[in-house]
C-alpha cells in the first residue's frame, strides 16, 4: 500500500516519533510532495527515506551536520535515523520524499536475493536482509531521476495512477540499489585493510563535502572541514583528493562557480550581488576564476 501526502504536517501538534509514525501510516510506503515555504522540524524519528526537491533546497541536520538537497541531489536516510529539517525564510520548496515501509523492504529483498526457480515455487517468500545505505548527499543519477519526475508527475492525480506509481517505486528503489553498488565499489578504492576502515573513511571525507556543498556561502577552512569530519587535515586532504580528484578548496570553489553559474543563468541579480552570495570575497578574484573555468567573464557569460 502506498499512502500520499501534499502537505507538510505541524511542526507544534506531532510528536514525530516512531509510534505515531506507524500509528498513522502503519507499514505502508508514503509518499510526501508539497510546497512550501519557511517551516521547521525538530529532531525525529524516521523509516528508510529518499529525499529529494523539484524547486528550491531543503535542509536536514544529522549529528550537527547540515545537509542541502535540491533537484540535483539526493538524500537517503535508513530506518531509525533521526535528524531535523528546515526551510529558510524567503525561499520556496517543493519537497518530494519516498518512505519505503517494511513489507515493501522485506518482499523486495526476498526477491532480489532468489533465483527464478524459488521465486516461482514459493512467491511469498519474504526472508532477507535489508541494505544499510550510505547516508550522505550524492548526484541525482539518470534512472533515479528518471523514476523521480514520473513519479512526481503523476501524483497529480494519484487514485487513477496509483498503479503505475506502484511499479514506478519499486523501479525507483531497484536504481537506488543500483546507486548504492557503485558506492560499494568506491569504498574499495580505498586503501585500507579491513572493510570497516574504508567506510569509515568514505563516510567522514562525504561529511566534510557535504558541509561544503551546503555552506559554501560561507567562509571554509581545511582546518574546520578537519574537526567536523574528525580527521587530521593531512589525513583529510589526502583521502578527500583520492574520492573526488580535487582538493576541498578546489571543491570548495568549483562549488561557488556553478552556483554562479545557476544565478547568471536564472535570476537579474547584479555580479556583485552574486560574487557575495555565492561566497567570493571579491569581484577581480570572482572575474578571475569564472573566466579561467568558462572561458569567459561573468557579464560575456550572461550575454552568451
Amino acid at each position: 500500500m502506498i499512502k500520499y501526502i501534499d502537505h507538510f504536517p505541524d511542526p507544534v501538534r506531532h510528536r514525530f516519533d516512531k509510534c505515531e509514525w506507524f500509528d498513522s501510516y502503519g507499514d505502508a510506503d508514503v509518499i510526501i510532495h508539497c510546497k512550501s515555504g519557511e517551516i521547521s522540524f525538530p529532531t525525529h524519528w524516521g523509516p528508510l527515506s529518499l529525499k529529494t526537491t523539484l524547486m528550491g533546497t531543503e535542509y536536514y541536520i544529522k549529528n550537527n551536520t547540515i545537509l542541502g538537497v535540491n533537484s540535483h541531489c539526493i538524500l537517503v536516510f535508513n530506518e531509525d535515523t533521526h535528524y531535523a529539517s528546515y526551510v529558510r525564510p524567503y525561499e520556496r520548496v517543493e519537497s518530494l520524499t519516498f518512505n519505503f515501509g517494511p513489507i515493501f523492504l522485506d518482499s523486495f529483498h526476498a526477491y532480489a536475493g532468489l533465483n527464478e526457480q524459488k521465486l516461482l515455487d514459493d512467491p511469498q517468500i519474504c526472508q532477507a536482509d535489508r541494505v544499510r545505505f550510505f547516508e550522505h548527499v550524492h548526484s541525482i543519477s539518470p534512472s533515479i531521476s528518471h523514476h523521480i519526475m514520473a513519479i512526481g508527475k503523476m501524483t497529480a492525480d494519484f487514485r487513477l495512477n496509483y498503479q503505475r506509481i506502484e511499479e514506478e517505486m519499486s523501479f525507483l528503489y531497484e536504481s537506488l540499489l543500483i546507486e548504492h553498488t557503485r558506492m560499494n565499489r568506491l569504498v574499495d578504492t580505498i586503501n585500507a585493510k579491513r572493510r570497516s576502515t574504508r567506510e569509515e573513511i568514505y563516510r567522514r571525507v562525504h561529511i566534510a563535502r557535504d558541509f561544503i556543498d551546503s555552506c559554501y556561502a560561507d567562509p571554509i577552512s581545511l582546518e574546520q572541514l578537519s574537526e567536523i569530519a574528525y580527521m587530521s587535515k593531512h589525513h583529510l586532504l589526502r583521502q578527500f583528493k583520492l574520492l573526488f580528484k580535487m582538493t576541498p578548496h578546489q571543491y570548495l570553489t568549483l562549488r561557488r562557480l556553478k552556483e554562479a553559474e545557476h544565478l547568471l543563468k536564472t535570476s537579474h541579480l547584479k555580479l556583485n550581488d552574486i560574487c557575495c552570495d555565492v561566497g567570493f570575497e571579491d569581484r577581480s578574484s570572482f572575474t578571475r576564476l569564472f573566466k579561467k573555468h568558462y572561458k569567459q567573464t561573468p557579464a560575456q557569460f550572461r550575454l552568451s
